[in-house]
């Protein structure tokens, strides 16, 4: 099922997965200024894991906002993997546009 986004939290396309991101909305808005502000913070990028630790915020909302500012072209994936707590490689963000490589 495809990630659909109307300037708010994302959803999956059924009913239930719209409302419950429309109720999500102003919640969202502040958490994915949160995450911003943490990429901000650091010269080093971090695991969507190492930012809800940072920020004191369950991983299950820190998530969907990175990938709600991924779209919206303010994260990034570094091209760095960080283990998870589960040990498998996660992507490192940050909200530095990565330069392209030289041709």
């Amino acid at each position: 099922m495809p990630y659909l986004q109307d300037h708010g939290p994302g959803y999956q396309g059924g009913s239930t997965s719209y409302h419950a991101a429309r109720s999500m909305k102003l919640k969202a808005a502040t958490i994915r200024d949160q995450v911003l502000d943490c990429l901000r913070s650091t010269s080093s990028p971090l695991s969507s894991e190492q930012i809800a630790s940072i920020i004191g915020l369950p991983y299950e909302s820190v998530q969907p906002r990175l990938a709600e500012l991924r779209s919206a072209g303010k994260a990034f994936d570094s091209g760095i993997r960080r283990l998870s707590r589960f040990g498998k490689p996660i992507i490192a963000w940050t909200h530095i546009k990565p330069k392209e490589p030289a041709k």
